[in-house]
């Protein structure tokens, strides 16, 4: 993001004078699959506490948010020959990240990293752990997933981790002298094909058999768990989501509504309000 202002000088031409480059922020978006290994080190980065128990594989990491988030270095490479394009990103974070999954695919992520620096490379860098489609990604296949503590059928959804990160400008730099997280934020999102309006109708009045619209926002849970093998998989846990809904579009042709449930977290009185526990063959992140 190149941030730059026209420069106000009046001149008997009425084309704008120049412009002042006022500052660069270096950033990175991409996406990809969850692959079993890049998925926890992304996590961790979006949200800072890693907790791993386990003396041998499968190890099990439980990723909760923290006052504050690591740095990442980004290397990109575009290209080959003569227009090859090689630069990393430095001093990085995680503004933002995105899980999501259609029905029985593979899950994705969507990281979004704005950086302090970016360097242009005069040689490939040395990828270190590769990971490719035929080790296989997670899907909700095998998993489970329910709302509310009740088994639901989930069509698709994304899980979105927002730290909005801030970069830091000064007089003596281009570039930023830091990258800062503010309130971090946590929405779910899924597309529910429901029994019945029993969900529904508790967002709109507070419980099942609610006849007036609450004055309170209405509070539920879900768990999604996505599973690559016997030995790896991802569950996220919300303890406390604050459910928003609309009533369906009616279909005469008949079959299946679909009920849109959109949840943002919140601190609950005690407790974690999520979790995300991943179970893998890394040791450490």
């Amino acid at each position: 993001e190149i941030q730059e202002e026209e420069l106000p000088l009046t001149s008997s031409s009425r084309l704008v004078q120049g412009h002042d480059r006022m500052g660069i922020v270096p950033g990175s978006d991409s996406e990809t699959v969850a692959f079993r290994k890049a998925l926890g080190a992304m996590l961790y980065g979006a949200l800072g506490a890693v907790t791993t128990t386990g003396a041998a594989a499968p190890y099990t990491h439980t990723i909760r948010q923290s006052t504050s988030i690591p740095y990442f270095t980004v290397f990109v490479e575009k290209g080959t020959g003569a227009s090859v394009a090689r630069y990393k990103i430095t001093d990085a974070r995680i503004s933002s990240l995105e899980l999501s999954w259609d029905r029985v695919g593979t899950l994705r992520v969507k990281p979004t990293f704005v950086g302090c620096g970016m360097e242009f490379l005069a040689s490939s860098f040395t990828v270190t752990t590769t990971e490719k489609i035929a080790d296989g990604g997670f899907r909700g296949l095998s998993g489970t997933f329910d709302v509310n503590g009740a088994a639901a059928v989930v069509k698709s959804g994304s899980i979105t981790i927002t730290n909005s990160v801030e970069p830091v400008m000064g007089s003596d730099s281009v570039t930023p002298k830091d990258v800062f997280p503010s309130m971090v934020s946590v929405d779910v999102s899924l597309t529910v094909i429901p029994d019945d309006y029993t969900t529904w109708r508790s967002v709109l009045t507070g419980t099942t058999s609610g006849t007036t619209l609450a004055a309170t926002p209405y509070y539920g849970t879900s768990t999604l768990k996505f599973v690559r093998d016997t030995d790896t998989d991802l569950t996220a846990t919300f303890s406390r989501l604050k459910f928003a809904t609309e009533m369906p579009d009616s279909d005469p042709s008949g079959g299946p509504v679909e009920i849109s449930l959109e949840g943002s977290a919140a601190d609950p009185s005690s407790g974690d309000a999520f979790t995300f526990v991943l179970r893998n063959d890394v040791a450490t992140y």
